[in-house]
């Protein structure tokens, strides 16, 4: 749809560059102690930041939706 790259750029520019790497490496399979390793952080981070990524994606998926 037309409208998919502006929201994609949006819900990208709305994430931190760690949380975009962190949603990547979990979308490749890697495991949350894999991440922490290579981010050189605590898996406790990790599980933080994926999940602060999400709540950032839904809230942009319903304000969109929503037509905000």
């Amino acid at each position: 749809m037309a409208g998919e790259p502006v929201l994609m750029r949006k819900v990208l520019d709305a994430l931190s560059h760690e949380e975009r790497l962190i949603c990547i490496w979990k979308l490749g399979g890697y495991s949350t102690g894999d991440i922490a390793r290579h981010l050189n952080c605590s898996e406790s981070d990790v599980e933080f930041l994926f999940a602060r990524a999400k709540t950032t994606v839904r809230r942009l998926l319903h304000e969109q939706g929503s037509g905000r």
